[in-house]
């Protein structure tokens, strides 16, 4: 299993880090094949470098975890989006116009414009049977201190030039991706974006004390220079979210797109260990970035 699924503590990751015989920062970096300077390319070994604990995922956003369902106070924009677009609506028949204007308000309307494309990639698939499959299409292969627990990083980007692989196993239900219908990184971020901006817009009291976070399209490029080999580390994120405390633009998450799930297992998409480093990569550099903005501010 990959290092998602298996390093949840601290002693399973010593176990598997003596095991694997796994090296710091300190070693990785002073060779250029073994650390790249560009996170989008680690692995593994940069995972085990990160002290990275990956903890359990939840089933439920924290922002509704104290009051939804149960709570009347919800906004039923909330409610609609969690109910879905409706078993009886042919979403991927619809031209957006007609998406907007059938749910209501905008906002929702919105996430399933962005789904439809998706709806109408999926249906032009040919189904696959489970006794006569055909190959999956795979694509061009193109020392912290503290451990970095996964529930305190979010999702960041690859670099734009970097070609996206697809070393997948194939599903034991069928499932298959084709070039005939890539699910494209940018219809990703769309669809992401217009889901999490419903959300945030709808899922925060207007009259709320603290700062309204909100989501950012633009994308942000961290880089910070390493004192063990005079290297620099540099992480490309594709949008996120943010609020303003009065004084400065804090980063609250950063987000990611995939043009295809790199890796299946009996039909489902799990987290691989490349895509994994990329993200605790990413949030080492953002973290790494304001500590020296702030330290460059102070002098």
């Amino acid at each position: 299993m990959g290092y998602y699924d298996t390093i949840r503590n601290a002693s399973a990751f010593q176990e598997a880090a003596s095991t694997e015989h796994a090296d710091n920062f300190d070693v990785l970096l002073r060779s250029a094949a073994r650390c790249p300077t560009a996170v989008s390319l680690w692995g593994r070994k940069q995972l085990f470098a990160s002290r990275a604990i990956c903890t359990e995922p939840k089933t439920r956003l924290p922002l509704f975890a104290d009051h939804y369902p149960d709570d009347a106070t919800v906004e039923p924009c909330i409610r609609d989006l969690i109910a879905g677009y409706g078993s009886n609506s042919k979403l991927s028949n619809m031209q957006e116009p007609q998406i907007i204007r059938q749910y209501e308000p905008d906002s929702l309307g919105y996430v399933w414009a962005a789904l439809a494309p998706f709806l109408r990639a999926a249906e032009a698939e040919l189904p696959v049977s489970t006794s006569d499959r055909s190959q999956r299409h795979r694509w061009p292969p193109s020392e912290n201190a503290a451990y970095v627990a996964s529930d305190s990083f979010q999702i960041g980007s690859s670099s734009p030039n970097r070609p996206e692989s697809a070393p997948a196993s194939e599903s034991s239900i069928g499932f298959a991706q084709t070039p005939s219908a890539p699910l494209l990184e940018d219809s990703t971020i769309r669809l992401a974006s217009c889901f999490i901006r419903c959300v945030l817009n709808y899922g925060q009291p207007l009259d709320k004390s603290s700062p309204f976070v909100h989501f950012r399209d633009e994308r942000k490029t961290y880089n910070y220079d390493t004192t063990q080999a005079q290297r620099s580390v540099e992480a490309i994120d594709d949008g996120g979210l943010q609020l303003f405390n009065g004084k400065e633009m804090i980063q609250v998450a950063m987000v990611e797109g995939k043009r295809t799930f790199q890796t299946i297992t009996e039909g489902k998409p799990v987290v691989s260990d490349e895509v994994l480093a990329q993200l605790v990569g990413e949030a080492l550099a953002l973290k790494q970035h304001e500590t020296t903005e702030k330290i460059s501010e102070d002098k």
